[in-house]
């Protein structure tokens, strides 16, 4: 690992010497980034990795709103509301509440482009709604974030949703904001607020994790000094400047491999689900501040093996649950249909651990699993795949005519 370090610090040094005049920062074949990339008809300026959701939005055309909601204990959230498509207000149909994964934020459903779940819902007549957890960087207020409780799991946007609209929202989830719903399902059993619900790689248990695995191991040995230095956020890149991030990684597609390659060995391998259009953007977008002790609940559950609350050890439990072990999360609480795609190349949410999910839901519904039809799809491919708009969101866009969710 070290030795490839090197090697693509090296050729970021190269490439930075010969090409850091080219403004174009994407092309439509690797082999074209090989080129002079402004000279070359199929390369191009994307500036989308440099904006914020607003402005991506407004970009390519589509109408926004910004609503901001307040929880209880005074956190601000951002929620972006995308109500109809480019061609204007046409349908009026259901809304959709969009919820992003760990170091994520509402943003990694629009930087695909055209081919972004967002855009494509909103083309389809959707109202749909960018939710965002607190931490993130559309998040403000408390300069600690303390998310150790339900607190955290604030639902306050899905409640500004319904009343807005009128109407029981279509909730889609990917990895944590899948976690969220099922603990959303748990504890508040008799708020009718979804009519829906659709999973991406949902992630409530952890069977055969290779990076859980490794990270129960240290995360007690490093969760205390992190949520001292960090304030209770956990910045994936902090430790790696943008600038020398922008080096090391960039403009070559052999520099993009070799700094994917930590993530694939966690995620799946998955080389063949790399855009060459957006996959420049998409890495540099990615990435957002995240809970320490978030992590830590994760850690929790992998360990026990049960989608549990928060455990504060022994006498925090009985000050809290009034027990010395937290209670279960209770899916047989779940009282929505239920779609879950998983993928069996990916080594984060593996499709054990989907099964499992499957199978622990109540049977009052009829309950759907949707296998991803390609070999190499991983974890991280539901928001950034290269096929991600054919093997799922048209998918999930047709079925949901299928079933009269319009």
């Amino acid at each position: 690992m070290k030795w490839l370090l090197i090697f693509a610090i090296c050729i970021g040094t190269i490439a930075f010497l010969i090409v850091s005049s080219n403004k174009n920062n994407v092309c439509k074949s690797f082999d074209d980034y090989y080129s002079d990339r402004d000279k070359n008809p199929n390369c191009y300026y994307n500036p989308d990795h440099e904006l914020e959701v607003p402005e991506i939005v407004r970009r390519h055309g589509y109408p926004l709103e910004i609503h901001n909601v307040t929880t209880d204990d005074g956190y601000i959230l951002t929620v972006f509301r995308i109500p109809y498509g480019r061609h204007g207000n046409t349908t009026s149909k259901k809304p959709v509440f969009l919820q992003h994964g760990l170091t994520l934020n509402g943003g990694a459903f629009i930087i695909m482009g055209e081919k972004s779940l967002a855009f494509m819902l909103a083309n389809a007549g959707y109202d749909v709604w960018l939710g965002n957890f607190r931490g993130s960087r559309y998040s403000s207020s408390h300069s600690y974030l303390n998310s150790q409780s339900e607190v955290y799991w604030n639902f306050t946007q899905l409640n500004r949703v319904r009343t807005i609209t009128r109407q029981k929202i279509i909730y889609v989830g990917f990895s944590m904001g899948a976690t969220a719903a099922y603990i959303y399902f748990s504890v508040y059993p008799n708020q009718m607020n979804i009519d829906l619900f659709i999973g991406f790689a949902p992630a409530i248990y952890a069977e055969d994790s290779m990076l859980v695995t490794h990270v129960v191991t240290i995360w007690p040995l490093v969760a205390g000094p992190l949520q001292y230095l960090t304030n209770g956020r956990l910045y994936p890149r902090a430790l790696l400047p943008q600038s020398l991030y922008k080096l090391i990684c960039f403009p070559y597609p052999i520099q993009i491999k070799v700094c994917q390659i930590i993530e694939m060995i966690y995620f799946g391998f998955n080389y063949e689900e790399n855009d060459p259009e957006t996959l420049p953007v998409t890495l540099q977008y990615n990435s957002d501040t995240a809970s320490v002790n978030t992590v830590w609940h994760y850690c929790q559950v992998a360990n026990s093996n049960k989608f549990q609350y928060y455990d504060y050890g022994e006498i925090g439990n009985r000050e809290k649950y009034n027990s010395s072990t937290p209670p279960l999360y209770s899916l047989s609480n779940v009282n929505v249909e239920n779609h879950l795609f998983y993928a069996t190349n990916d080594k984060l949410t593996t499709d054990k651990s989907v099964r499992r999910l499957f199978n622990d839901l109540p049977n009052n519904y009829s309950h759907k699993l949707h296998k991803i039809d390609d070999e190499h799809f991983n974890h991280l491919s539901f928001v950034a795949g290269k096929n991600a708009h054919r093997l799922v969101y048209q998918r999930v866009i047709d079925f949901l005519k299928t079933i009269g969710k319009t």
